[in-house]
């Protein structure tokens, strides 16, 4: 039986290749068809090509089908990934540096929401400077206010305008940044009300959400994190619709001048 299927499967499949390897011409355009019969074909009258001519089907072979689909697929992709990444050019290194420092606070804060999970995760080497960011945090949380006057400081010192007139990129990223820390601490409080951790827990279910929510809460900080630093900007979905409409869009440079 499961050889039998395999036969079929080859052969629909070697149907499939056949009338996907066909194409019609781009030569033969016939205007004002008349239909007279199967054996005389089909009378045409196209005055610059063939006048009274019996055309049945035209087809040419693409002996390049497999290369042209590989290059529609990979221009397909460039696209897209154009979409999500695009580069600034007139950027300076000391403007990188400080776009990139807008993430090492959302980055503690993700270490000091999961520091658990880590610690379990993580080989031994790793832990004293597990601890030590959460040494750090927690030293930052005990003054009241603090975290507060942080997220104000930053935003009006990096995301307002203002006297400095910090370039757009320096602004995109933080704005970027004080979101992403929010969106984090929901994500995080959310797993820990919803699903308890416990070192002893072996439910794939727990697990499989664990790993999943640590995924999304790292990766969407540090990817920006790298794109920061290359000069890059990272098109998040509702996040970055969300800093272009607090920020504006990126004016042109003749616009500028």
């Amino acid at each position: 039986m499961r050889s039998l299927l395999l036969v079929y499967l080859s052969i629909y499949s070697a149907i499939i290749m056949s009338v996907l390897s066909f194409q019609t011409s781009p030569r033969i355009k016939i205007y004002h068809v008349t239909k007279t019969s199967w054996k005389n074909g089909v009378t045409c009258n196209y005055e610059n090509i063939i006048k009274n001519s019996k055309v049945f089907f035209s087809f040419k072979k693409r002996k390049n089908t497999g290369s042209t689909r590989k290059c529609q697929i990979s221009a397909s992709l460039k696209e897209k990934v154009s979409l999500i990444f695009h580069g600034e050019s007139d950027v300076s290194l000391l403007e990188k540096l400080i776009a990139s420092t807008s993430y090492i606070l959302p980055l503690m804060d993700a270490v000091q929401a999961f520091v658990m999970p880590l610690l379990n995760m993580l080989p031994p080497s790793m832990h004293k400077f597990l601890l030590q960011i959460e040494r750090i945090n927690h030293m930052y949380s005990s003054i009241p206010f603090l975290s507060f006057g942080t997220f104000m400081c930053l935003y009006f010192l990096f995301v307002k305008e203002n006297k400095f007139k910090f370039h757009y990129f320096i602004r995109y990223h933080h704005m970027q940044s004080l979101i992403l820390s929010m969106f984090g601490y929901a994500l995080a409080l959310f797993y820990f009300r919803v699903f308890p951790y416990s070192y002893n827990d072996t439910d794939i279910f727990n697990l499989t959400i664990l790993y999943s929510t640590m995924a999304i809460y790292f990766g969407s900080l540090i990817i920006p994190f790298i794109s920061s630093l290359i000069g890059y900007y990272i098109e998040i979905p509702v996040i970055s619709e969300a800093i272009k409409l607090h920020i504006g869009e990126k004016k042109k440079e003749d616009e500028e001048s």
